[in-house]
């Protein structure tokens, strides 16, 4: 069994046996191949598996290195590279998971839109198996479902919570992800349902049993294994993997050197994508060092002179230290020799982080010899023994992380012994031949298993053919709340407001460039400074003059276009609810529609028309007993009196009120037979409610098919 099987995780030997597997051709997909720990992880498998012989290939949406074995989604020739859904349809997603947050929040949260086909992509056809990685903003579940119902073998590995969450990426505290995502803490209460209704549509499309699931950590598969989607997927623990050999290049004198950092320095780095992450914890590592400086470091004499803090990644402050010298590298790439240089030349690695998987900075540092200081959170204590390897603290202890780095700062041969454990642990458990081996297993069992065909739900891309909509149904909902449309209508006003504003601000920078070129050439032109050196500054002022605006209007041409797609968005809202109620999604087994009318016109009805129109029943009516609602919705469905129900064609009235029994007399009374009524309990959630209804409605559908086929019969 591979690690993380029901004996728990087991790395290293017999692990790291040398085994031969058949060649592979496999297909790795991924939102980017170098943007983030979850792009560098796996453009590094890729080319671990190429080194082992396979046909390992990476295609991702945006690419940013060379590599001839990573190509980008939009290179294919001659085939269209948009997403399928409705332009209008993304950016209301988008704007509600942008938007919809509440004050502060920085957290990262996504709308699982837009929708990108590949089932025709020639990669996609001639691979025998397909890798999924972090695909957020390139393959959504409806895209995912599509791939699945190619029938060949998928792996997905787990970089972070949002393929089985209702948006977000790391879920903190909340647990919602295990039930419904209801009550989502990362959104405003209007758009609250877009969580909720997002882990309803991955749930509706990704068939959790034909997938195999890889998890970089323990804790990332428990969160797996406990949420609503995937608590009866097949999941397996297998660790990332890093070029060890590499880490271990050159010497810490010699990296220092060429770093610009004095060789008697206690170097402190830390590393990250964007330090302004919450959940990267820097603010606590700022106080941490401050803490450090302050009180810490006097107990050891000349300690607080040798204290260095070295920073890698976006929006690094080099002056939040307490007093502490520090200099900031910036964001480097992945490849850049400047990052394996930094983990050379440090003594201590802080990773602050307050939820994590299994990070790769981790990883490196621990290979280039150098001990860890973490909070005990996510996948860090897979790797860290505390006072062994390394360092760990109780997560939001800022004073124990304080104190950690003071004991390693203070004492050489702590940092020593650490470091030697540290980079001993990475060589035998986390080289990344040894993941590469663990893929291999996995490959060959997914491929032995692929002419086992469990029962499958009916396919999804005829559907989509039929219903443009199908792959955004929280969409569809999320607009028929009045509170969740309200909130997006004012969403769309700020936007166009915003982009308006910037818009008219470029123009007026570009007319006042446009006046000193004219001042400048007036001076150029004046026979009095016609010296040789003072015209050609002039030129060159000129030109650089030109270049801007230039720019300016690039800008320009692309704000417009933003400006018009959101135009676009605000005036077909209206437009885009209709057609999404008129979608005709496949939900029963059957080609025949029910002719269906629904009692009652408030929220409760508008729910159960959501799930109707779902499940592909034809809204013939809607009825209420509230007479000031009676005549015609802007959904294009009449609402009609009580008593004309009677005088209508319909297969099936649906109850949508609290009121169930009360309603289900009054029906009876105005002679509706009792098996066409259908009381669904309200109070569900709407992925329940669905559910429900389809099992309510499938005698229904049978009882029409039936009569529909003894009239053909008849006549």
């Amino acid at each position: 069994m591979l690690p993380g099987g029901a004996g728990g995780p087991k790395f290293g030997p017999p692990y790291v046996r040398a085994l031969q597997w058949p060649r592979v051709n496999v297909l790795h997909l991924a939102t980017f191949d170098a943007h983030g720990g979850a792009g560098v992880a796996a453009l590094r498998l890729v080319e671990s598996l190429r080194r082992r012989g396979h046909n390992s290939r990476l295609l991702v949406r945006d690419k940013a290195t060379q590599h001839q074995f990573v190509e980008s989604f939009g290179e294919a020739q001659a085939r269209a590279t948009a997403p399928l859904t409705d332009s209008a349809v993304n950016q209301l997603a988008w704007l509600f998971s942008q938007h919809g947050r509440p004050a502060g929040s920085k957290m990262a949260f996504s709308s699982d839109l837009p929708t990108y086909d590949l089932t025709t992509h020639p990669a996609v056809r001639a691979a025998d198996l397909l890798h999924l990685h972090w695909v957020t903003g390139f393959l959504s579940a409806f895209a995912i479902r599509q791939l699945q119902d190619l029938g060949k073998p998928i792996v997905w590995t787990l970089h972070d919570q949002f393929p089985f969450t209702g948006g977000c990426h790391y879920a903190e505290s909340c647990r919602g992800f295990r039930t419904t995502c209801a009550r989502c803490p990362q959104l405003v209460r209007a758009a609250q349902p877009l969580a909720n209704l997002t882990l309803a549509g991955k749930r509706q499309f990704i068939d959790a049993r034909r997938l195999l699931l890889a998890a970089p950590s323990n804790w990332i598969a428990t969160s797996a294994r406990q949420s609503a989607l995937f608590k009866r997927a097949r999941i397996e623990v297998v660790p990332y993997g890093i070029d060890v050999r590499a880490r271990r290049a050159g010497t810490r004198e010699g990296a220092r050197a060429d770093l610009q950092i004095p060789a008697d320095a206690i170097v402190v780095l830390a590393a990250g994508i964007d330090h302004r992450d919450p959940r990267k914890g820097h603010a606590h590592l700022e106080a941490a060092l401050a803490l450090v400086y302050s009180k810490l470091a006097r107990r050891t004499h000349g300690l607080r002179e040798r204290l260095f803090v070295l920073t890698a990644g976006q929006s690094a402050d080099a002056d939040k230290f307490g007093g502490i010298r520090c200099r900031a590298l910036g964001a480097l790439a992945s490849e850049d020799p400047r990052l394996t240089m930094a983990f050379r030349a440090a003594d201590i690695f802080a990773l602050p982080s307050l939820e994590d998987n299994l990070p790769n900075t981790m990883l490196e540092a621990m290979a280039a010899g150098t001990p860890v200081v973490a909070y005990d959170v996510g996948g860090v204590p897979d790797v860290i023994r505390d006072g062994e390897n390394g360092r760990l603290v109780r997560r939001g202890n800022i004073k124990a992380l304080a104190a950690a780095l003071a004991d390693l700062a203070a004492d050489d041969g702590l940092r020593l012994r650490l470091g030697d454990a540290a980079a001993l642990t990475a060589r035998t458990r986390f080289d990344w031949s040894i993941q590469a081996e663990a893929y291999e297993r996995l490959y060959a069992a997914e491929l032995a298993r692929r002419h086992r065909k469990p029962a499958q739900r009916p396919r999804v891309s005829v559907a989509f053919r039929k219903n443009p909509y199908a792959d955004a149904p929280q969409i569809k909902t999320l607009l028929s709340n009045r509170p969740a449309a309200e909130l997006l209508s004012v969403f769309l006003r700020k936007n166009i407001q915003e982009l308006e504003g910037v818009i008219a601000a470029r123009g007026g920078e570009i007319v006042a460039l446009r006046e000193e070129i004219a001042r400048n050439s007036g001076v150029v032109g004046d026979a009095e400074v016609h010296i040789a050196g003072l015209g050609e500054e002039h030129r060159r002022q000129e030109a650089k003059l030109q270049d801007i605006i230039a720019a300016r209007g690039g800008e320009i041409r692309d704000l417009r276009k933003a400006l018009g797609e959101a135009q676009q968005a605000a005036a077909r809202r209206k437009e885009v609810l209709s057609q999404l109620m008129r979608a005709e999604p496949r939900g029963l087994q059957s080609h025949d529609r029910l002719a269906v009318g629904i009692f009652g016109v408030g929220e409760s009805g508008r729910r159960v028309l959501e799930a109707a129109v779902l499940l592909d029943c034809n809204i013939v009516w809607l009825s209420d007993n509230n007479a000031d609602l009676h005549g015609q919705t802007d959904l294009g469905c009449a609402v009609i009196r009580p008593d004309a129900m009677s005088g209508r064609s319909f297969d099936a009235v649906i109850i949508a009120s609290a009121h169930r029994d009360a309603i289900k007399q009054q029906l009876l009374r105005l002679g509706i037979e009792a098996g066409r009524i259908i009381a669904p309990d309200i109070a569900r959630t709407d992925a329940e409610l669905l559910e429900e209804l389809r099992r309510l409605l499938e005698p229904r559908l049978h009882a029409a098919s039936h009569s529909a086929r003894s009239s053909t019969g008849r006549s």
